[in-house]
């Protein structure tokens, strides 16, 4: 329950970050737009292709239907373009405006709070912690919104093409979904503990370049070493860690998609030849 309020309460202050950085809303808009367009006619390819490989010859391949291929690619592509460039203006904008409320902030703090603070971590919170917000929102937010859209979409698709071969296939998603879940909570907490040890020894190696002649003459050379090798060590056993899940998450996907291949080539088949659909609807 605390986790849950907690991650509430991130989310709430998150929203209210980015509010108070003034995004342009209207290119966000259109950008959101775009991606969504993107989305749709990349909805359509598949039914224009299924047309255009059932009645394949080349007497009845005509000007007008490479024309309409043509154009929706074309649109596929500058839509795609537009989106990706609008959505990466807003997100450096939104970055430089949170960058720029919190250098304000921190100039006007009092000396107590740099005396209880370190110096490398308050800037690695004004630059790599503010990094994350761009890929928020010109990533995330979009790839979550067109990737519901994708999965409502092509469902709908494919139950119209062939409902009977669609049931078969996506019955192997809640396979999918016990796999992943709980690879995907180890992935966040090793990406926050990560986040934080980075934040920690980049921290520690800029108080110690920051006062180096304090290090030497206070002899301090053989403590800081051992500081700096926790800082390393403990970097290195998250890297392998992030390693061994990559490792585990690589054939896994690999199966999958094979496994989902097998099924689509075997069970279609079978129903190719026996006339029920097409080999475009394939």
């Amino acid at each position: 329950m605390r986790e849950e309020k907690n991650k509430k309460g991130d989310w709430k202050n998150l929203v209210a970050l980015i509010k108070g950085a003034k995004p342009p809303k209207w290119l966000f808009i259109i950008g959101v737009l775009l991606s969504v367009t993107t989305t749709l006619v990349g909805l359509l390819l598949p039914l224009l292709t299924k047309k255009f490989v059932d009645g394949f010859s080349i007497s009845s391949l005509s000007a007008g239907q490479i024309a309409i291929f043509t154009t929706v690619l074309i649109i596929q592509a500058i839509s795609s373009a537009l989106s990706i460039y609008l959505l990466s203006r807003v997100g450096n904008t939104v970055v430089a405006n949170v960058r720029q409320r919190l250098w304000k902030k921190m100039i006007v703090l009092p000396i107590s709070y740099y005396d209880d603070s370190q110096t490398g971590e308050n800037v690695s919170r004004v630059t790599n912690d503010t990094a994350i917000l761009k890929g928020l929102i010109t990533e995330h937010i979009t790839n979550f919104l067109t990737g519901v859209i994708s999965i409502i979409g092509s469902f709908i698709l494919l139950l119209v093409l062939d409902w009977k071969m669609t049931l078969v296939t996506f019955s192997i998603i809640p396979l999918i979904v016990l796999i992943f879940i709980p690879i995907g909570k180890q992935m966040s907490k090793l990406s926050k503990a990560t986040q934080d040890e980075t934040a920690k020894f980049t921290s520690l190696i800029s108080q110690v370049f920051s006062e180096i002649r304090l290090m030497k003459v206070s002899n301090a050379e053989e403590t800081e070493m051992a500081n700096g090798s926790k800082g390393i060590q403990k970097l290195l056993t998250f890297g392998i860690k992030e390693g061994k899940l990559h490792a585990l998450i690589g054939p896994i996907v690999s199966f999958v998609m094979m496994l989902i291949l097998v099924i689509i080539i075997g069970y279609g088949g079978i129903r190719v030849s026996s006339g029920a659909i097409t080999a475009g609807a394939l």
